[in-house]
């Protein structure tokens, strides 16, 4: 039987972990005999506490109060309703201004999902789609708490939103391994997201949520964008180290009931190194949002990418500053405009007249509105394109580099126009920045991908069904 006797700072921090997990078991069948099981006293008057608020009145409410109230009165030698009383307004206080608990409905099932931190679409890297798995589940009718592993901070921008969705975020600097010992068992499915978080998590998971399948959201293979980084820059990798990183990457895939990857490019990969029943590909969900403007009431080049901690943005802008762009300014008056965090020194000291670095921008919608085309010269990446996406979304008609192009199954010169190298690539663009008709014509394709692939609609339904079928 475990000590009753702690310290003041222990029974607080206890307190609020115990008082979060009790609100969300308060309804369920199960969570008696759970709570009851951790022989933990500060643990029944909680969840008295929850018991009394939840259910005022009834049957049920009398049965499971004068349980836990045998077990306290053995277990801390005093009177629940007297105990209940005296931490009431302590704790009632501290829930009304707990952010990471909000609603809660058990009869729902529940899903817990693990990722870096909170889907902040302005940090790039997956977090846009991110965004749109959460907020869709939700829409579904789950129960989810959002566990970020790494990054806690709270992003009001995108934290508010999420409450309001009743959506629970794990925001304080709780341990996992003590948030699953706790609550593991309470969740009917877990979705972990990115390698390194599912290398960290799948040994807990096992042992303290055995029930709970378990999905891996790839959202992008790593190992492939440190293989083609390799090559652009000649290091030493041999062709049997890339493909050992590559098989420990895909490695971590096979315990998980089911895969999600983003392509059908990397579904192929993944298909050729394990055998896994159930590999599914989910992208991005976006509407398409034509900006109006016609050909002749726009001018310049724009790239979107953020550069903080995104070295293959850094790459792609300088290696398009460097050997594509001069090339167009032989043929062309024109600007390129760079939007994106924390461009780099090296980058920076390229800004001039017609190179303007603008930062992070929040509204980058007007920047589609005016610019000609946009250019991903990305020569090393994976997953598929955020920022691409949305430029089709928004009716600007794109030059990509031809991984780009395979990586987002484009169709070539028709979704977008295709280069592999700086000439060809300055010919792409001034052909598309002079040409209305070809200008036009990629435009409309990129549109028609845009509804094809990326269909809120036709994502949710594809995301219903693979929770449905790992459940």
């Amino acid at each position: 039987m475990e000590n009753p006797v702690m310290t003041q700072l222990d029974l607080e921090e206890r307190e609020r972990e115990l008082k979060q997990h009790a609100l969300v078991l308060a309804e369920q069948d199960f969570a008696v005999d759970s709570i009851l099981q951790s022989r933990t006293w500060k643990m029944y008057l909680v969840f008295g506490m929850c018991v009394q608020w939840m259910f005022p009145s009834g049957t049920r409410r009398k049965n499971v109060l004068e349980r836990i109230g045998r077990f306290a009165r053995l277990l801390a030698g005093g009177d629940l309703a007297v105990a209940v009383e005296k931490i009431k307004k302590n704790i009632s206080g501290e829930y009304r201004r707990a952010p990471i608990v909000t609603g809660i409905t058990s009869r729902k099932k529940r899903i817990l999902i693990i990722d870096d931190q909170l889907p902040v679409p302005a940090c790039g890297v997956g977090r846009p789609r991110a965004l749109s798995m959460i907020t869709m589940l939700s829409d579904l009718g789950y129960d989810i708490t959002l566990f970020p592993l790494i990054n806690r901070r709270n992003y009001p921008s995108v934290s508010t939103d999420l409450r309001k969705r009743g959506i629970e975020m794990v925001l304080d600097a709780r341990n996992f391994i003590d948030f699953m010992r706790t609550r593991g068992h309470s969740y009917d499915l877990i979705l972990v997201s990115r390698p390194h978080n599912m290398k960290r998590v799948a040994a807990v998971i096992g042992e303290y949520a055995p029930q709970a399948p378990c999905v891996y959201d790839a959202e992008a293979l790593f190992s492939l964008r440190n293989i083609y980084k390799a090559r652009i820059k000649k290091t030493d990798m041999t062709e049997e180290l890339f493909q050992k990183e590559l098989r420990r990457e895909i490695s971590l895939m096979k315990d998980a009931r089911t895969v999600i990857v983003t392509s059908s490019y990397e579904h192929n990969i993944v298909s050729e190194q394990i055998r896994h029943p159930n590999i599914r590909i989910w992208g991005h969900a976006i509407e398409p949002h034509p900006t109006p403007q016609a050909f002749g009431g726009r001018r310049d080049i724009l790239f979107v990418g953020g550069f903080a901690g995104h070295d293959s943005n850094e790459d792609a802008v300088l290696t398009f500053l460097e050997t594509v762009f001069p090339l167009i300014r032989k043929k062309l008056s024109c600007k390129v405009v760079i939007i994106g965090a924390q461009p780099t020194s090296a980058l920076r000291r390229l800004a001039s007249r017609s190179v303007i670095f603008m930062g992070h921008v929040s509204d980058v919608g007007r920047y589609y509105s005016t610019s000609k085309l946009f250019v991903v010269p990305n020569r090393y990446a994976a997953g598929i394109s955020w920022k691409l996406c949305e430029a089709m979304a928004a009716g600007v008609p794109s030059v990509v580099s031809r991984l780009i192009s395979d990586q987002n199954q484009l169709k070539e010169d028709v979704h977008a126009l295709v280069a592999s190298q700086p000439q060809e690539f300055a010919d792409k663009v001034i052909a598309l920045y002079t040409n209305e008709d070809i200008w036009n014509g990629v435009r409309e394709n990129g549109l028609a991908y845009i509804r094809t692939n990326c269909n809120p609609s036709s994502m949710r339904d594809c995301l219903a069904d693979i929770i449905t079928s790992s459940l």
